[in-house]
């Protein structure tokens, strides 16, 4: 080879090793933004503050990958199931769905048993079939679920000791028929069965109660504490214009109202409802004594402001799987009496009770 060719040939590796350094030393292309699907209503608090969670992209210590993030409307279950149907090939793909409530959660789980779920607002995700197990959820999904075993009990207690002389609970139920298909994922796909028709009114602890509300247990609890307990029935918000009517004449009565979406939802109308029959109350939520409720109980979160169910999309999203992350669970609970509610019922919840609260509002 001759000089000028050698020259050549190392001018052209030098080029050739400037250009490798120079490819290996670019910055890589941005990654495409995680697909993150919120399923629900706009109105309801747990999708806008998951919302505003995503949008800001971090969560405590945890800061997110970019996220393209788009909601999917919730109407009623079986307009959600054909509406995912519909778009299954599209939201399959996605890195996450969120979810807040349990019967959203579960219609989700059976149409994507493996696009990684988050859940909100779950009594028992183990009954639900969302997950095998609490430490080890073994499925798709985890998140947080907003209730201890003992939280009816609880209540019933708390209203007996706010009112000694009660001798009646009233309990409202809204039974949701939930479809499920059992919990093996091979019948997750399965055609739900016809829904049977609800019927409101009064009702003993049947097989429907049974099943949503642990009716035989909330009985013997009360008769533990001299209490009869009662259920009533609603299909749907309407319903409550006839609480005045099936309380009439139950002045040593009280409700304990359990937590359910129909109710959180229509917190004003159903606390209204029940101020008329000038019955004490308690309810399961700080929001229902916000909204004129005499006592309510609120699920104390472990991490203070921080939401299990943003700490937990944080952790999929920086690629842990669902299935070994344990379901969080409330730390315990605080006590909400609300005063104006007492006054304005004519009401006189026992100081032994006022001494527990954790909170009393003026």
């Amino acid at each position: 080879m001759s000089p000028t060719e050698r020259t050549a040939t190392a001018l052209l590796a030098a080029a050739g090793l400037a250009a490798a350094a120079w490819w290996a030393s670019r910055p890589p292309p941005p990654a495409a933004p995680a697909h993150v699907v919120v399923v629900g209503r706009a109105e309801w608090p747990p999708v806008q503050e998951m919302t505003a969670f995503l949008g800001s992209a971090q969560a405590g210590i945890w800061h997110l990958p970019p996220l393209a993030v788009e909601r999917v409307d919730y109407l009623d279950d079986d307009r959600l199931r054909a509406e995912l149907r519909r778009r299954h090939a599209e939201l399959a793909g996605a890195r996450l769905l969120y979810v807040p409530s349990q019967s959203i959660a579960r219609v989700v789980q059976q149409e994507f048993p493996a696009t990684p779920i988050v859940f909100d607002g779950v009594d028992d995700p183990v009954a639900m079939c969302l997950v095998d197990s609490l430490t080890r959820p073994g499925r798709n999904a985890t998140g947080y679920m907003h209730y201890l075993d003992q939280s009816e009990l609880t209540m019933m207690r708390l209203l007996r000791d706010a009112f000694p002389a009660l001798r009646e609970v009233l309990i409202p139920l809204a039974i949701d028929n939930v479809r499920g298909t059992g919990c093996d994922p091979r019948a997750a796909a399965a055609p739900a069965p016809p829904a049977r028709v609800c019927g409101s009114g009064w009702r003993g602890a049947d097989a429907a109660v049974e099943r949503s509300a642990e009716g035989a247990r909330l009985e013997g609890y009360g008769r533990e504490l001299g209490l009869v307990v009662r259920f009533v029935i609603f299909c749907n918000r309407a319903d409550f214009a006839r609480l005045p009517a099936l309380a009439a004449g139950r002045a040593d009565a009280g409700f304990l109202v359990p937590w359910h979406s129909l109710f959180a939802d229509n917190a004003r109308a159903l606390v209204d409802a029940i101020a008329v029959t000038r019955l004490p109350a308690i309810f399961p939520r700080h929001a229902f004594a916000q909204a004129g409720g005499l006592m309510s109980l609120e699920p104390l979160r472990r991490h203070g402001n921080d939401r299990e169910s943003f700490r937990q999309i944080a952790r999929v999203l920086s690629g842990h799987e669902p299935a070994g992350l344990p379901v969080y669970s409330p730390a315990g609970y605080s006590l909400i009496v609300n005063a104006r509610a007492a006054a304005r019922d004519g009401l006189r919840p026992s100081l032994a009770l006022l001494r527990r609260a954790d909170e009393v509002m003026q």
